[in-house]
């Protein structure tokens, strides 16, 4: 088989012809199989080759030239800088178009949703799930539906919660056009209540204990109305479903309401006695979620729904300012004066920890003293840790040790629950701060747990030593202080200290 020589920089290659009707040609994409898809022309002398056409002037395809096989064609290309700008500028116009896709869709859907909000806010201008049941049990008699008096009781619409809201309920007016207008979306309510996904007396109960701040109806914490409460239902569903009946006399299926929104809705209080200035609506909240829906909700899950934003709002910004949150675990770790006063504001604000440790902070004495009474007013915050932490006021000197352990002995006064971690490097002060630190020992809590960490020079028989000089005196009292309370954690580089172990309060912690 005959081939084409063609020849690319310093590189020569032969590629294989194709007869056709008896001429010879060599195909675009052989020649780009030799050389790589940057070949796009061809030079013969100099000249430029061209590639096969039609009778029309159009290409022929797939490409090809005309072979000169005695001759060596050079070939042309796109220059590589080029191509890649071309295919970086496209990419980025393919990314553009996506994330200009994306962001539509979103603002679409945040459009869908504030409209979707703006509806509802003006349709559900109160509760629009609500159940009926018998205001005098023992004197109802289902024969006789449209001359009894009920009682209205709205629901909660908390997604895993459903429960009636907490309220004693309402007497309705005019039962009987009550009941002709709203009987069919009453037995669709029943019928959600009857299969058991509404929260009953268990969880009043519970409510009780976790919550007791919240006001609930003696009514729903009487045992009997929720013995019953099944049986009303039942009751009232079965009456229901006997005058919906088409041959029934009086029939109401042609007339009643399936579904309720807008005006429907907002006529229902009409129908409702003692319904107070402010229309609280059985004690319920209105709320509305991401998408926009409407909610109406227990002073409970409403509460609920708007703390855990508020919570998460605050770990956004603790973390943020350089703080670190893990579950209910809380640090400030080497942050400055600017810093730490923004966290500590923030912590004040509602950010629930069961711990916080301050670590290797600078922290003013203002700023200390308010993360104090902010400790004294949590009382969910178990543990405080102070390592190396050092508190002074704008100019001067670091407050000492003792003046420190002082705050954090008043503290525990008053935050019964706490328990505070402090450890001192008692190698960095002078023997001033040591004298007052020792003093303060003796009046320590036991929920105060001191961390000493010292350096091997203490242990040295060196008279000479400056640093032996000045810890050995608070060591000796340490450990011969026996009727101390607060739990002293030694940590120390040399073994040796195992033999200073002379208390039972004292636990060494050898490195």
């Amino acid at each position: 088989m005959a081939s084409q020589c063609f020849r690319y920089k310093d590189k020569e290659l032969k590629v294989p012809t194709v007869s056709i009707d008896g001429d010879l040609f060599v195909m675009l994409e052989d020649v780009q199989h030799k050389f790589g898809r940057h070949i796009l022309g061809f030079t013969l002398d100099g000249e430029p080759l061209s590639f096969m056409r039609d009778l029309k002037l159009f290409w022929l395809e797939p490409k090809r030239i005309r072979a000169h096989v005695d001759q060596i064609i050079d070939c042309d290309e796109c220059e590589n800088d080029v191509d890649d700008d071309i295919r970086t500028d496209i990419r980025r116009i393919i990314d553009t178009t996506q994330k200009t896709l994306d962001n539509t869709t979103l603002l679409i859907a945040k459009a869908d949703a504030i409209l979707r909000q703006a509806y509802e806010l003006a349709e559900f201008t109160m509760p629009r799930l609500f159940i009926i049941l018998p205001d005098d049990q023992s004197r109802f008699n289902p024969a006789n539906l449209f001359n009894q008096s009920y009682r209205l009781f709205f629901l909660c619409e908390c997604d895993k919660e459903h429960h009636l809201a907490f309220h004693e309920g309402y007497e309705i007016n005019r039962p009987c056009e009550f009941l002709i207008r709203y009987g069919p979306y009453i037995r669709n309510m029943l019928k959600v209540v009857s299969t058991g996904s509404l929260m009953g007396t268990v969880f009043v109960q519970q409510l009780n204990n976790i919550a007791p701040q919240i006001s609930v109806p003696n009514i729903l914490m009487d045992n009997n109305f929720w013995h019953k409460f099944q049986a009303q239902i039942h009751v009232i569903d079965n009456a229901l479903g006997d005058v919906m009946k088409d041959d029934a006399p009086n029939s109401i299926g042609a007339f009643g309401k399936q579904y309720l929104e807008g005006v429907d809705l907002r006529e229902v209080k009409n129908f409702l006695k003692k319904v107070d200035d402010r229309q609280t609506w059985g004690n319920l909240y209105r709320s509305t979620n991401s998408d926009g829906a409407v909610r109406w909700l227990c002073i409970h899950h409403y509460e609920s729904l708007y703390s855990d934003k508020k919570l998460n709002q605050h770990k956004r910004e603790f973390r943020k300012l350089g703080g670190h949150v893990q579950f209910d675990v809380a640090t400030i770790e080497a942050n400055e004066l600017k810093n730490i006063d923004e966290m500590v504001n923030i912590l004040g604000k509602g950010l629930f920890v069961l711990e916080l440790t301050l670590k290797e902070c600078k922290i003013r004495e203002s700023t200390f003293d308010n993360l104090l009474s902010i400790l004294e007013r949590n009382v969910y915050i178990q543990t405080f840790q102070l390592k190396n932490v050092t508190v002074s006021k704008s100019v001067g000197r670091p407050k000492s040790h003792s003046n420190i352990i002082a705050k954090l002995e008043k503290l525990l006064t008053h935050a019964t629950q706490l328990t505070i971690t402090y450890e001192v490097h008692i190698f960095d002060q002078t023997r001033i701060d040591m004298n007052a630190f020792e003093n303060s020992l003796k009046n320590t809590k036991a929920r105060l747990i001191l961390h000493i960490y010292t350096q091997p020079a203490l242990y040295l028989n060196r008279e000479s030593d400056k640093m032996k000089c000045n810890c050995q005196p608070l060591l000796e009292t340490f450990l011969k202080a026996s009727e101390a309370t607060t739990p002293i954690i030694l940590s120390v580089n040399n073994p040796k200290a195992s033999q200073f172990s002379l208390i039972t309060n004292l636990q060494l912690r050898l490195k």
